[in-house]
C-alpha cells in the first residue's frame, strides 16, 4: 500500500500534531433544498490534510464552491481533501436509494 501512495508511517510527534490540528476544525454537513448537501469547512489556520470521505453509493458530482480541495474517487469512495485554505465548501449530489431522506443532516468535528 506505501508503494502505491495509499499508506504512509508517521512519528507519534506527527501524529499528536495532526490530531490537535484536526480538533480544532469545525464542520457541518448540511441539506440543501434541491437534494444537495453541502460541506462546510474551517480552520483558525489551515484546513490542510484534513480529508472528508462519502460514500458514492449515497453521494455523486462534488463541486468546490468556496476553498481549493483535491477531489478524488477510489473504491467506491469520494475523497475531498482540503487544501491551505481557512474555509472549504463542497456541494455533492445525494441520492437516498430507498433510505428515509433527512430534513437536515448536521455533524460537527
Amino acid at each position: 500500500l506505501q508503494a502505491e501512495g495509499r499508506f504512509r508511517w508517521y512519528t507519534m510527534t506527527e501524529l499528536a500534531g495532526f490530531l490537535n490540528q484536526r480538533n480544532a476544525v469545525q464542520w457541518t454537513l448540511l441539506r440543501n433544498a434541491d437534494d444537495r448537501v453541502t460541506l462546510l469547512a474551517s480552520h483558525p489556520k489551515t484546513l490542510a490534510h484534513q480529508s472528508w470521505i462519502f460514500p458514492q453509493e449515497f453521494y455523486s458530482d462534488p463541486r468546490v464552491v468556496k476553498g481549493t480541495a483535491t477531489v478524488r474517487v477510489q473504491d467506491g469512495m469520494i475523497l475531498i481533501d482540503a487544501g491551505d485554505d481557512r474555509e472549504l465548501s463542497v456541494e455533492l449530489s445525494r441520492h437516498d436509494q430507498g433510505h428515509p431522506k433527512p430534513e437536515a443532516i448536521e455533524a460537527k468535528r
